[in-house]
């Protein structure tokens, strides 16, 4: 019997946003898997998902409650993160780390000499491209240095600060 697959568009959305999540790894080697959806040479927004979240975390209101899971947007500091490793996991055991991880805090601010023209982005394949400073926009990484951009699907990890 030949039998199809059909999938309502509400799900194939679904299983398309799991293909582009990511898992960040802080320079204390805390890991948080989520979607960065914006990086610049400052912050890294990332919407992550957690089995729960503290009243104080809640009462910030960058979480909401769906279906048993709390969907959070956090801002991290750029120089908190040693990579970026592109992945299929966004869900994390227990609420957000005490790190400073917190939801709705702006990310510190500080030098960034020591990112400044070091970032590597590493390709399916294996490939490393030296890009300077790294950003991304949902779907895109921007490797200046190289003058370079790819789609989140052809990149493996970004390294920052040269790692």
């Amino acid at each position: 019997m030949n039998r199809r697959l059909y999938l309502p568009p509400i799900f194939a959305a679904a299983i398309a946003g799991f293909a582009r999540a990511d898992s960040i790894t802080t320079a204390d080697n805390l890991t948080l898997h989520g979607i960065v959806s914006h990086m610049d040479k400052d912050q890294i927004k990332v919407r992550a998902r957690f089995s729960s979240v503290s009243n104080e975390d809640a009462k910030k209101g960058n979480c909401r409650q769906l279906q048993g899971t709390f969907n959070c947007e956090l801002m991290l500091a750029r120089s908190q993160v040693a990579e970026i490793q592109i992945n299929r996991t966004d869900f994390n055991q227990g609420g957000p780390p005490s790190l400073g991880l917190r939801p709705g805090k702006a990310a510190p601010e500080g030098p960034q000499a020591s990112f400044a023209n070091s970032d590597t982005a590493v390709l399916r394949g294996g490939d490393r491209k030296q890009c300077g400073i790294v950003t991304i926009e949902d779907r895109m990484v921007h490797c200046p240095k190289a003058n370079m951009d790819f789609d989140r699907d052809s990149v493996i990890n970004i390294l920052l600060g040269g790692k």
